[in-house]
């Protein structure tokens, strides 16, 4: 699954308006995340196609989503949708959009991160 920060509302609603299910984490939930964090970001073409080549280093570590956030799930119906719309290196998702400016900050952390596992 993947946990994106409440303040990214507009990543949210994308989420929302292609009916895949999402909850609000209401406590601080344990989990163990990735956290993609942005090397470089490359203007390219492929296929007569304009994309951005993304470079990142990836972490993995034991830590809290917070409260307020939003956890969205890979078990649905739209499990290929939603990796295809939050992974950073997607070509087909939404970091690379202009309307997503902050996602892809050279230097800095992608706001999403993958959950990769969670407490029994």
């Amino acid at each position: 699954g993947y946990a994106i920060p409440a303040e990214l509302t507009e990543v949210i609603g994308v989420l929302e308006r292609h009916g895949i299910e999402a909850v609000r984490a209401e406590n601080p939930t344990p989990a163990t995340l990735e956290a993609y964090r942005i090397e470089s970001v490359i203007p390219s073409q492929k296929e007569d196609k304009d994309f951005l080549e993304v470079e990142v280093t990836v972490t993995e570590r034991e830590a809290f989503i917070p409260a307020g956030d939003v956890i969205v799930w890979c078990d649905q119906m739209a499990s290929n949708l939603i990796v295809t719309l939050l992974e950073p290196q997607s070509q087909w998702g939404l970091a690379p959009l202009p309307e997503f400016p902050s996602l892809l900050t050279v230097g800095s952390d992608y706001p999403i991160k993958r959950i990769v596992g969670v407490p029994d």
